[in-house]
């Protein structure tokens, strides 16, 4: 190794956690110097508190301000949200404790409401009948053909299988599921088995058929980081369950569009519509956002919305966990869902379109122009008459609406990840620590702060501060070069620039990129440049994407892999079954890259690398 090399290691190995908070102090002050609004955060000091007095939303004169002035001290008060400090890192268990009571206190209520939703006033019951009714049209009659069409795995953990583990290939072998799941698995799922795949996975199960067959209670409850305050719970359901649940999601969602809800597309319509309602208030559009929503839907609720659908009831009974395991003790669960399963997102969409609907249609008749209802997951978009109507209902079957997201007057709105304010876009971004102090990963993480701050469009017109921040730690954390790349390319693998020709760092660092002709604007001109990316540890790429659609009797596979026929010879060896040990994770490398037109190019064919969805073929022989 040379002296040089040696020296750079040796660099490397001194940055810690508090370098880390240095960074993102040192980030504040490059933000807010941009901004206008210059604060030094020295050191590595907590400034969560003061940060935290930059926020409009809490001032009463955020109607009155600036479109400017509160996108500036909007981007400023959210900064931290999410970041922990080095010294909080050790009050993980603290927030996992608050997230724990929470989860626990939503399980009493539920099983008071479980038996209150039997028994309410009459407006409620209406409304609910109404939503009945509007179910059971859009549902229609359950097609469990299409449900077993639609099921898949995921790319997640489940209760039987690690997400270190979570191949196609391990869960096709995983047969852990509640008596419900296994029943539609054995019973009613295999003897409709037709294509050559299926019969391949049902001569698969006679490699650990009896310990498999074993039903397990229910889902496995964990927590995971929300913000700096608290976690929130996320459950690993049973393989087989969450296989069906998808199905079922699947299902739900392909009639949602019957409603107008299309869920691929549904975001943006709501980012349209949150940018009309923060300009012209006087439209009467809401936002409307639940606090634990889906840990409030109650079995006894669903049950009295589905009784114009009984055999979808009956399904969603069947695939859902009963009882949840926390620390080792099993809970049973008053929610039809947790957040986790396969159909909760779908399931709330469906509730919350069908409910917040029945209101609206209660007061069409006072209003000529009432507008339609919008719903994403818990993300509704309502009329604002309607809203403290909402509001009755959601107090009647123990609903909770978030009033901290929820925006019926005034210039602010708020849905799907869209923060408008007077027509314009405000939404911050929230950074979290890097994942670890790998120099690559901390690169990684310094492109991902400097692209998703400076794409804000309150720094449009220029960061320099921002610029320099990115150099300085470059350089303080030897981490060579900045690697500059396009526009479009992913967040995490390079800085992105307009012009790669009028870098503002051409004085810091020698970009990485060289144009191969004399004119780079005609297509027949080649950029080529450095980038990141998040490559396998250690299997080569097949998508799991065409190889789950391969098990489902599909052709629509890639010529280069059909050819190969490698997906066949994987599944039919005994490896399949998941003896062999894999490991999944993610490493960041550099890699070359080229482009004929740099503001207008897409990432090359498998450029951004998503690992989970991926599968890792083991070698055979």
């Amino acid at each position: 190794m040379s002296s040089k090399t040696a020296n750079q290691v040796t660099s490397r190995a001194r940055i810690t956690d508090r370098d880390i908070d240095f960074c993102m102090n040192r980030l504040i002050t490059a933000i807010t110097d941009d901004l206008g609004r210059p604060f030094v955060a020295g050191g590595c000091r907590n400034f969560r508190s003061v940060i935290s007095d930059y926020s409009p939303l809490q001032s009463k004169d955020e109607s009155t301000r600036e479109s400017a002035t509160f996108a500036r001290d909007y981007l400023i008060s959210n900064l931290l949200d999410r970041f922990i400090y080095s010294a909080e890192l050790s009050e993980g268990s603290a927030r996992e404790a608050l997230a724990r009571e929470k989860f626990l206190l939503n399980i009493q209520r539920g099983c008071y409401f479980n038996e209150a939703v039997m028994q309410l006033d009459e407006w409620t019951e209406t409304i609910i009948a109404s939503a009945a009714t509007k179910i059971a049209e859009l549902l229609g009659d359950l097609d469990i053909d299409e449900i077993f069409r639609l099921s898949v795995h995921g790319p997640n953990a489940t209760r039987g299988v690690k997400w270190a583990d979570a191949y196609q290939g391990t869960k096709f072998t995983s047969f852990d599921g509640t008596s419900g799941a296994q029943d539609l698995f054995w019973n009613h799922y295999l003897p409709r088995s037709t294509t050559e795949a299926e019969e391949l996975w049902a001569t698969l199960i006679a490699y650990d058929i009896q310990d498999s067959a074993t039903p397990v209670p229910g889902n496995i409850m964990s927590f995971v980081p929300k913000n700096w305050k608290i976690y929130r719970t996320m459950s690993a359901e049973p393989t087989l369950n969450m296989y069906f649940q998808l199905g079922v999601g699947y299902a739900i969602a392909r009639r949602l569009k019957r409603a107008g809800i299309e869920l691929a597309s549904q975001p943006e319509c709501h980012k349209a519509l949150t940018l009309i309602a923060s300009a012209f208030p006087e439209t009467g559009i809401a936002t409307v956002d639940w606090s634990e929503a889906s840990d409030r839907i109650w079995v006894a609720l669903v049950g009295r919305l589905f009784v114009g659908a009984p055999d979808w009831y009956q399904l969603l009974l069947a695939l859902r966990s009963p009882v949840t395991e926390v620390d080792g003790e099993q809970i049973p669960l008053p929610m039809i869902s947790t957040m986790g399963n396969g159909f909760t997102f779908a399931l709330q969409t469906l509730i919350f379109w069908a409910v917040c609907s029945a209101i609206s249609d209660t007061v069409a008749h006072l209003h000529d122009d009432l507008l339609c209802v919008s719903v994403f997951g818990d993300d509704c978009i309502v009329p604002s008459c309607i809203v403290p109507l909402i509001d009755q209902f959601a107090v009647s079957v123990g609903w909770k609406m978030n009033a901290d997201k929820s925006y019926a007057d005034g210039w602010f709105r708020e849905s799907c990840g869209m923060h408008a304010y007077r027509g314009g876009d405000v939404s911050p971004f929230k950074p979290q620590r890097p994942d670890s102090l790998a120099p690559n990963t901390l690169k990684s993480w310094l492109y991902t702060l400097y692209n998703n701050l400076g794409a804000c469009a309150v720094l449009k017109d220029g960061h320099p501060s921002l610029d320099s921040w990115l150099a300085e730690f470059h350089h303080k954390w030897t981490l060579g070069s900045i690697f500059l790349v396009p526009p479009r390319y992913p967040e995490n693998c390079g800085a992105r620039i307009q012009d790669p020709r009028c870098s503002p760092w051409q004085l810091a660092v020698k970009p990485h990129y060289h144009v191969y002709t004399t004119d780079p604007t005609k297509p027949s001109g080649v950029w080529s440049f450095r980038r990141l990316s998040a490559v396998s540890k250690d299997r080569p790429d097949i998508e799991e994407p065409y190889y789950q659609r391969w098990l489902k009797g599909h052709s629509t596979m890639p010529r280069e892999w059909r050819h190969e026929n490698v997906l066949r010879d994987v599944s039919a060896s005994p490896a399949f079954n998941g003896r062999v040990p894999l490991r999944r994770g993610t490493r960041y490398t550099s890699q070359d890259a080229e482009v004929h037109q740099w503001t207008y190019s897409y990432p090359d064919e498998g450029a951004a690398s998503v690992t989970y969805w991926r599968f890792f073929p083991i070698e055979i022989g």
